[in-house]
């Protein structure tokens, strides 16, 4: 389904009856497609026009609202990803685009984050002897498709060596997110014009690096103060949100706690256990937390990036026996700089290839909350950048 409205990219957060209206409207006309049905809130007086089939080409008004269905129209194909050539081994220099720029993100994309985002070519190297082929999702995203993230180069904290508007830092909760301003520091670029799209990824911390996670795996925290804990982490993001909102014209993309329990390599790392027991409380509280984030990135009118689920299924598809299969190489199930390794360490920072997995999933979430078109890499891609030999 396509959908095209004036404001699509920034949904009004109205709570008005015009949003049932505009809902019910869309879901009479798809419906019996089977598509997914997505509300938008619209005033009375606004219009909103979905692609699906002829046999339902029409237009219906109700409360003001108008809702008009186009014929599906023949879509292009997916150009054919070609691969890149293994980078160099110059660490020292930052990486530099080698491909087309994504007209949609040429206008800049910030990141507000952790060490899931934070520069491994940065202040926090990773890859050892291998950093020279050793990228994040986000590095391979400028390297390689032409995302902005602003110019490399030395900054004060919380943002350090890196890229300009990747204010992501390793270690970062969402405390500290907010105490040390990374939030601010995007609401100034964003003011200034640098940047119109921010992607949001936090909270792991805020369970593996604090007492949290020991607290819920061993049933030791009380169901008050467990709530309290979430109920902190979801606030603390609201406040980012509120924060980026009033500096301008953004788009915001919001994802969702990490849950490591679902990665097999993290097993034994991140303070996570293997009993079943304990992980099934530590799932449940992720989920929880989760749950409300999905609620504030309804109410606050932001895209919800599903990159756990997404990751996880990329992942399970690859599974071959103890290892991930991709292509014709094998990532095992350990952690260590090399590159056939699936983590980096004992944190689950993932290697280079699975790092390709996570900007695949964010390259598909833009192309299907955003229109874009980027292409997502391929497997052959992701192990010639990785420096695999098949």
């Amino acid at each position: 389904m396509h959908i095209h409205r004036s404001r699509l990219l920034h949904p009004i957060r109205s709570r008005t009856t015009s949003l049932i209206l505009a809902t019910l409207l869309v879901a009479v006309l798809i419906a019996p497609v089977g598509a997914q049905i997505r509300q938008f809130a619209l005033q009375a007086g606004e219009s909103i026009e979905v692609t699906c089939p002829t046999e339902l080409t029409g237009e219906r008004t109700d409360g003001g609202v108008t809702v008009r269905c186009a014929p599906t129209q023949p879509q292009p194909a997916t150009p054919t990803p070609t691969a890149t050539q293994t980078p160099t081994r110059t660490a020292a220099l930052p990486p530099t685009p080698t491909s087309t720029r994504a007209p949609a993100l040429d206008d800049g994309l910030a990141i507000i984050g952790d060490s899931s985002s934070d520069e491994y070519r940065g202040s926090a190297p990773r890859g050892g002897p291998y950093q020279a082929t050793t990228f994040n999702w986000a590095e391979l995203l400028v390297r390689y498709r032409g995302v902005n993230l602003g110019a490399w180069g030395d900054y004060p904290e919380p943002r350090r060596t890196g890229y300009a508007a990747n204010w992501a830092r390793s270690g970062a909760t969402t405390d500290s997110v907010l105490s040390s301003g990374q939030h601010r520091g995007v609401a100034e670029q964003i003011r200034r014009g640098e940047v119109r799209l921010v992607f949001i990824w936090v909270g792991g911390n805020d369970i593996g690096l604090t007492d949290l996670g020991t607290r819920i795996r061993e049933g030791t925290i009380s169901p008050t103060e467990q709530d309290q804990r979430r109920d902190r982490i979801v606030g603390n993001i609201a406040a980012v949100i509120r924060t980026l909102r009033a500096a301008g014209d953004v788009r915001i993309v919001l994802a969702p706690v990490p849950d490591l329990t679902a990665v097999p390599v993290a097993i034994d790392g991140y303070g996570y256990d293997a009993d079943p027991i304990k992980q099934a409380r530590l799932r449940a509280a992720i989920a929880a937390i989760n749950d409300q984030l999905r609620q504030l990135a309804l109410r606050e009118g932001v895209v919800f990036h599903e990159v756990n689920q997404r990751l996880q299924e990329s992942i399970a598809a690859r599974m071959r026996g103890a290892c991930v299969q991709v292509s014709s190489a094998c990532l095992t199930l350990t952690q260590g700089a090399a590159p056939t390794n699936m983590g980096l360490d004992a944190y689950w920072h993932p290697g280079t290839v699975v790092s390709g997995l996570v900007a695949n999933a964010f390259m598909t979430m833009l192309n299907e909350q955003f229109g874009t078109t980027m292409v997502p890499f391929t497997d052959t891609e992701l192990l010639q950048i990785a420096g695999i030999t098949p």
